[in-house]
């Protein structure tokens, strides 16, 4: 399985935002929705209870790189 590694500003605003690991790393692997984003990043979004939670990443060859996560 590919690590998930944050882009150097994605960690404290993902804290600010109240979003844990466990969420970013469900989002990934399994979302509710995948869609293409801007500059060849992808988009996914997972439902959590009464949260949904959005990640913006690249799927590089050896990794996953979390540009931003926000609620949705």
């Amino acid at each position: 399985m590919k690590r998930i590694l944050y882009a150097e500003h994605t960690i404290d605003r993902i804290y600010a935002r109240r979003i844990t690991d466990d969420e970013i790393e469900a989002t990934i692997h399994k979302p509710d929705l995948l869609e293409p984003g801007r500059h060849g990043r992808l988009e996914a979004l997972r439902r959590f209870d009464k949260k949904r939670v959005r990640v913006v990443y690249k799927d590089l060859p050896s990794m996953y790189l979390v540009i931003t996560a926000y609620q949705d």
